[in-house]
């Protein structure tokens, strides 16, 4: 069964504020090993397809066939692996669940905190560092005891907010305007009342949809003349996300953070998000916009 929504959680593309993301700063020192496109997901044109060879893949594979895809050149397959031995971890401890509490009718079971901080382990290893924000929500992954929901339950307690640098604002319906210190420019064509980006010295990669979020395009573009380079669209999970707090349409501030969800990491550009039903990695080439891999906990199934 598909987990479902249980608790608001948030969706780390920014609700309600744009945060940058500086190249220095929240990257260990391993960097991702395979900046090349995952080859056997590209086969995929849809998410739900995707989601039948992610299960193909990595169901059926043995734990030392998921170390070595873990351990291996490819970024997209080691975070598919880890994953998997998440869920395999989760599976262990739905077969010996702890006693119920009287006033839950189940139990509520988590994975074990060492394979989970191995996964994340591998995620910052490939992307360069995720988001503090995105690891703790992650960390929170539970499901009852007989399988009827699993989900994310958040993260306590904001980030204390940092000094704005721009600022994002609607033009119209359709149109957003934004301000940085080199230029103004705007991105037409999108109702999207939220947004978030990553800024390198000559390019701002940002993605503007709207509350809640769906899938959505991320465009990167030129600071200087305000012409975009290249727009690709960012799968999510396909679906309703839960988020909590925002603004609204109007007037957004764009706000510099470490714990950001779009990060540019040496010549790949990593979208994280995360929500009451979902997390996904999605990594695009920095140059091109080509999608490198995709990774989305809804590929997954739970009733093994």
């Amino acid at each position: 069964m598909r987990y479902g929504i249980i608790f608001p959680a948030f969706v780390l593309l920014s609700t309600g504020v744009c945060a940058l993301a500086q190249q220095a700063g929240d990257s260990p020192a391993t960097q991702p090993s395979h900046a090349g496109p995952t080859a056997w997901m590209q086969d995929a044109k849809t998410p739900q397809a995707l989601a039948k060879l992610f299960q193909a893949r990595f169901e059926g594979a043995s734990d030392e066939q998921l170390q070595k895809f873990a351990s291996g050149d490819d970024a997209g397959d080691a975070i598919a692996a880890g994953w998997e031995t998440v869920c395999r971890s989760l599976l262990a401890a739905i077969a010996n669940p702890p006693a119920p509490n009287p006033a839950i009718p189940h139990a509520i079971v988590h994975p074990d905190k060492g394979t989970m901080s191995h996964f994340l382990d591998i995620v910052d290893a490939r992307t360069g560092g995720a988001p503090t924000l995105w690891k703790s929500a992650v960390s929170s992954f539970w499901s009852y005891s007989d399988k009827s929901a699993h989900a994310f339950s958040g993260v306590p307690g904001p980030l204390a907010p940092p000094a704005p640098s721009a600022t994002v604002q609607r033009q119209g319906r359709n149109t957003l305007v934004i301000v940085d210190p080199l230029n103004q420019w705007t991105i037409p064509g999108q109702a999207g009342s939220q947004a978030s980006a990553a800024l390198t010295d000559g390019v701002a990669y940002v993605a503007a949809y709207n509350w809640p979020p769906g899938p959505f395009t991320v465009y990167a573009i030129d600071r200087k003349t305000s012409a975009v380079i290249w727009s690709s669209r960012v799968w999510a999970e396909d679906g309703f996300l839960v988020a909590v707090g925002g603004r609204g349409a109007g007037r957004m501030e764009l706000k510099v953070s470490p714990g950001d969800a779009m990060k540019v990491s040496g010549d790949t550009l990593v979208v994280f998000g995360v929500a009451g039903e979902a997390a996904y990695i999605e990594r695009f080439d920095l140059k091109t916009g080509e999608n490198l891999s995709r990774f989305c906990t809804k590929y997954y199934s739970y009733d093994k």
